[in-house]
C-alpha cells in the first residue's frame, strides 16, 4: 500500500479484512486491503498492486454483522448505458468469491494496467481505496516510459476510446485530469461548432411586434390609430400630432437565454483547456533546453575525443550514439511542440469567435442571471446549436463532479506491439532511412483510426540503395493469386496467416523485391514462448514463417521468390535466467524492452543486437 501524506491522511481499519488472493491455486499471493479512508477524494493515497492477468478471488476474514458489500471497478463499454457499479455481498456463509480464473470464468480479465477505485460498506459507512494493477513482464515505470514514448508519436494511442473506468478522484493513470479525448472530440467538431454557431446568429428567426408611438409627421393610419384619436382630444386636437403604428422585430429572447447558459459553460471548459495545452507546451519547451543543453554538452565532450588517438573508434562511437539519440529525441518534441501550438491556436480561434458573440454579439441583450427555460416553439437553428453543444456536454459529463468517467489504457500486449513497431521505424531513422515526400509521422497517422493502429498498416523509407517496408499486422493469404488480388504479394500455400510485423526489403534502383524480416512480438515469460525440448506454440508459429512465399505479375507472368524469409525474430520483454539474444531452430530470440538508466534516460534493451541483424541482411541480400 502506498500512503504519501501519513501525517495528513489518517488509514482507517476495520474490525474485518477484505483480502484479494492472486496466483495458482493454492501459491495465492494475499493482498489485504486493511488500510482505506472515508473521504473518496484520498482513495488514491491507499492502493494495492496486483499483478495483471493473474487468477485472484475476493475473501474475508476476522468476524462482522450481517453482511459486507463490496462495490469495484469494472471496465465499461462507450455503448453501454448501463454504467451500474457492480457489487459482491460477503455473508458468514459467502466469504468468498472467484472473479477470474482462465478458462473457468466467463468473463475475460476485467481490469487493465492502472488505478482503479473500490468502496467498502459495512454498517451504512463508505469506505474507499484503490488497486493498482501493474503489468505482468514490465515493471511500472517501464510501462509508463512506453506510453510517453507511444503518445509522442500519436498524442492518445495508448488509451482504449472504447472503454472508460469510473473515478472520484479527479486523477488518471499518471496522476493528472485527462484532457485529450476532449482536445482530440473539440478538433474533430470545430467546423461544426463554428457553423452552429454562425447560423444561429445570421438565421435566428425574428417576429415582428406592433407598437404605437406619438409622432408629428402623419405617415399611416389604422383602425387603433383613429381609435386613439377619439379617446384622447388633446391628440386630436393637437397639430400634427397622432398615435403611429410601428413596426419592431423582437428576439427570440427565450433562445438566447437558454443558449448563452450552455455557451457560458462552454467558454470556461474551452479556458481550462487552453490552460491544460499551455502548461504542457511550456513542459515540452522546457524539456527542449534541457537536450539542447546536452547536446551541446556532447559536442564539447566530442570535440576532446574525436582528435585523440588514445581513445578508441568504438568509444569515439558511443559519443556519436549519443547525440544522434539527443537529436533524435528533440525531433520529437519539436513535432510535440508543433503539436501543442498548432491545438492551441485552434482551441484560441474557436474561443474567440464565442467570447465576441457572448461578450458582444448577439448574447449581449441577455444577462448571466436571466431564467435558463427552455424554448416554447424552438427555431432549427436554435435545435442544432444547442445539439452541438450538448454533443460537447456529453463528453465531459462527469468532469467536475462526484464521479467521472476516464479511459483506461489498451491491454498490455497490443501496447507492446505498438511500442515494438514504433521503435523499429525509429531504428531506421538512427539507419538514416527516411522519406522526403512523405514524412514519418504523416504516413503513421494515414493508418490511425479511433486512436488504433489498423491492420495492415505500414511506412516505406529508403536510404540511397534500399526501399524498406515495414508493415504492422498485415493478412497473407493462403493462395498467390489471392494475394494478387488484394495486392499483398506475399502467401502461405496453406490456412492464412497474420506475422505481427514483417519488414520488406526492395532495390531502390529498380523496385526489385529482394527479401524480408519477419517479427514475432510476445508479451509473454520466455518459458512460454520457448522450451530447448518439444515446441511452444510461438515456436510453432515462427516455424511456419519460413515457408511463406512472395509472388508479383512481371510482364503479364507470375513471377514468385520462393524462399524470402531471411530472418524469423521473436521480441519479447525480457528474462532473468536467459540470454539476451538466444538462436533455436525456429528463429531468434532478443529480449526487447526499455530499461533505466539515471533518473530521465532509458536504454532500449536489445536495440543494438536488432541493428546488427538489420545490417547484417543488406549485407547478405546485396
Amino acid at each position: 500500500m502506498s500512503t504519501n501524506s501519513p501525517e495528513i491522511f489518517e488509514p482507517l481499519y476495520l474490525p474485518f479484512t477484505i483480502a484479494i488472493l492472486v496466483g495458482t491455486r493454492g501459491k495465492e499471493e494475499k493482498i489485504s486491503l486493511d488500510a482505506l479512508t472515508m473521504n473518496p477524494k484520498e482513495a488514491y493515497l491507499f492502493a494495492y498492486e496486483i499483478q495483471e492477468l493473474k487468477r485472484f478471488l475476493f475473501q474475508v476474514d476476522g468476524d462482522f454483522d450481517g453482511k459486507i458489500t463490496f462495490i469495484w471497478n469494472n471496465l465499461y463499454h462507450f455503448q453501454q448505458e448501463n454504467l451500474d457499479d457492480q457489487q459482491f455481498i460477503f455473508t458468514q456463509e459467502n466469504r468468498r468469491i472467484l472473479i477470474y480464473e482462465h478458462g473457468k470464468t466467463e468473463n475475460a480479465y476485467p481490469w487493465r494496467c492502472g488505478y482503479y477505485e473500490f468502496c467498502i460498506i459495512y454498517q451504512e459507512q463508505h469506505f474507499y481505496g484503490m488497486i493498482k494493477i501493474v503489468p505482468k513482464n514490465l515493471e511500472y515505470d517501464q510501462l509508463e516510459w512506453m506510453h510517453a514514448t507511444l503518445n509522442q508519436q500519436i498524442n492518445g494511442i495508448m488509451n482504449d476510446s472504447q472503454f472508460f473506468k469510473k473515478s472520484s478522484a479527479s486523477f488518471t493513470q499518471n496522476g493528472t485530469m485527462y484532457f485529450w479525448p476532449i482536445i482530440r472530440f473539440i478538433e474533430s467538431s470545430e467546423e461544426r461548432l463554428l457553423v452552429a454557431i454562425q447560423q444561429f446568429i445570421s438565421k435566428l428567426k425574428r417576429k415582428q411586434k406592433k407598437e404605437y408611438e406619438l409622432k408629428r409627421q402623419v405617415k399611416k393610419l389604422d383602425f387603433n390609430t383613429i381609435r386613439w384619436n377619439l379617446i384622447h382630444p388633446a391628440i386630436s386636437n393637437a397639430t400634427n400630432l397622432t398615435m403611429q403604428p410601428v413596426l419592431q422585430e423582437e428576439n427570440y429572447l427565450d433562445e438566447i437565454k437558454y443558449a448563452k447558459n450552455k455557451v457560458r459553460k462552454f467558454l470556461l471548459t474551452i479556458e481550462t483547456l487552453l490552460t491544460f495545452v499551455k502548461y504542457e507546451l511550456v513542459k515540452d519547451k522546457n524539456k527542449m533546453d534541457q537536450i539542447n543543453f546536452q547536446v551541446k554538452d556532447i559536442e564539447k565532450m566530442m570535440q576532446n575525443v574525436v582528435g585523440n588517438g588514445s581513445i578508441t573508434d568504438r568509444e569515439k562511437a558511443k559519443y556519436r550514439q549519443s547525440k544522434l539519440l539527443k537529436e533524435i529525441e528533440l525531433e520529437k518534441l519539436t513535432k510535440s511542440v508543433s503539436e501543442k501550438v498548432r491545438i492551441t491556436n485552434s482551441l484560441e480561434k474557436l474561443y474567440e469567435v464565442y467570447f465576441r458573440e457572448y461578450t458582444i454579439g448577439i448574447f449581449r441583450i441577455a444577462t448571466d442571471t436571466d431564467t435558463s427555460n427552455y424554448p416554447s416553439s424552438p427555431s432549427k437553428v436554435f435545435l442544432n446549436f444547442i445539439h452541438s453543444l450538448s454533443l460537447f456536454d456529453k463528453k465531459v459529463k462527469e468532469y467536475g463532479k462526484k464521479q467521472m468517467l476516464l479511459p483506461v489504457y489498451k491491454p498490455t500486449f497490443l501496447l507492446y506491439e505498438y511500442f515494438v513497431f514504433f521503435s523499429l521505424c525509429d531504428i531506421f531513422l538512427k539507419l538514416k532511412f527516411k522519406n522526403d515526400s512523405e514524412p514519418l509521422a504523416e504516413q503513421i497517422l494515414m493508418h490511425i483510426k479511433d486512436d488504433e493502429l489498423m491492420d495492415g498498416a505500414f511506412v516505406t523509407l529508403e536510404n540511397k540503395d534500399w526501399t524498406i517496408n515495414l508493415v504492422y499486422n498485415e493478412i497473407i493469404e493462403g493462395s498467390p493469386q489471392v494475394s494478387l488480388l488484394k495486392g499483398t504479394n506475399f502467401f502461405s500455400g496453406e490456412e492464412s496467416k497474420k506475422p505481427d510485423i514483417r519488414l520488406d526489403f526492395y532495390r531502390k534502383k529498380n523496385k526489385e523485391y529482394v527479401a524480408s524480416i519477419i517479427f514475432e512480438i510476445k508479451y509473454s515469460p520466455m518459458f512460454n514462448i520457448y522450451q530447448p525440448v518439444g515446441n511452444t506454440k510461438a515456436m510453432e508459429q515462427m516455424y511456419k514463417y519460413w515457408g511463406l512465399k512472395y509472388v508479383e505479375r512481371i510482364n503479364g507472368k507470375m513471377s514468385y521468390v520462393r524462399k524470402p524469409i531471411n530472418e524469423v525474430i521473436c521480441l519479447y520483454p525480457g528474462s532473468n535466467v536467459h540470454r539476451k539474444v538466444l538462436e533455436a531452430g525456429c528463429g531468434t530470440y532478443i529480449q526487447f524492452y526499455p530499461r533505466k538508466k539515471g533518473e530521465d534516460f532509458y536504454e532500449l534493451i536489445g536495440e543494438r543486437e536488432l541493428i546488427e541483424i538489420i545490417n547484417r541482411t543488406i549485407d547478405e541480400i546485396k
